[in-house]
């Protein structure tokens, strides 16, 4: 219900703001190099994002990133404009969403139109430094696009959700 809705889209704001500064890396650098350099970090505020998916869990990261002032887009094929323009975001077409958002996140089911939603050409689209959060099914991306991508260093990628679980301690990942 509500509850859990509320914990997944908390925790998808924290994916964000993990994920744009960088944290997880600055946390290992300062433990390996002491005081060093970040990486390239970003802000939220007023960055361009795009919801896939405007469920309950959806709609309250809408709610949650409203003091951030987004950009924000939402693909989803079961709701109405109105409805997302109600919580500021704007419905668009999913190659529009992922041409024209700096952090994607996903709060889509998995459904047989869904499997593998985020294939190769479609991760293409993402602006560079780009992020993709997802904290709702590993199926909706493709693996092995994603790990190119990832690889290339092209994207960036925070994800609460892998395809085989527990991750394998050899997985690329």
């Amino acid at each position: 219900g509500w509850a859990m809705a509320n914990a997944v889209a908390e925790f998808s704001l924290a994916m964000m703001l993990c994920g744009l500064r960088d944290i997880p890396y600055m946390i290992d650098s300062l433990r390996e190099n002491g005081w060093g350099k970040a990486r390239n970090a970003f802000d939220l505020t007023e960055k361009a994002v795009g919801l896939v998916g405007f469920g309950m869990i959806g709609r309250r990261v809408a709610e949650l990133l409203g003091p951030f002032n987004p950009d924000l887009r939402v693909f989803d094929p079961f709701v109405s404009s109105d409805e997302v323009e109600s919580y500021g975001g704007k419905l668009v077409e999913l190659g529009d969403l992922l041409q024209h958002s700096f952090v994607v996140s996903l709060h889509a089911g998995m459904t047989d139109h869904s499997q593998s939603l985020l294939g190769k050409s479609e991760l293409a689209l993402l602006p560079d430094n780009a992020l993709l959060v997802n904290t709702a099914r590993a199926g909706l991306v493709d693996e092995s696009a994603l790990l190119d991508e990832l690889q290339s260093g092209r994207i960036r990628a925070a994800l609460n959700v892998y395809w085989k679980e527990p991750l394998a301690k050899d997985h690329p990942l």
